[in-house]
């Protein structure tokens, strides 16, 4: 009976400790991700696009100047992005974002 009470008040005392330790979590500030080629960064974006659309600008044949359309998902709706890329290298340009309409 007495080790069973022992037993107890440990658990007791392990169960308080690891409560305090869990009120006391703290949400740290924003940080520009390091490494975006991160495969787990990258399979965010992933999850999140719906659907994606591409198309050549000026001559059909090149693929190197592109429009993407991207549906993406997120909490309060699904969105379109036009995105213009130019070159592969150069900044990409978001032409228009918008919430998608039902």
């Amino acid at each position: 009976m007495r080790t069973c009470s022992f037993l107890r008040a440990i658990a007791v005392v392990v169960y308080a400790v690891a409560s305090a330790a869990a009120a006391e979590i703290s949400i740290c500030p924003w940080r520009t991700v390091a490494h975006v080629d991160d495969p787990s960064v990258q399979n965010l974006g992933k999850w999140a696009v719906e659907s994606a659309k591409a198309q050549a600008v000026g001559n059909c044949e090149n693929n190197i100047n592109r429009i993407y359309d991207l549906i993406i998902h997120a909490s309060n709706g699904d969105y379109e992005a036009v995105v213009y890329v130019i070159n592969r290298t150069e900044p990409q340009k978001v032409l228009s974002f918008k919430p998608v309409r039902s």
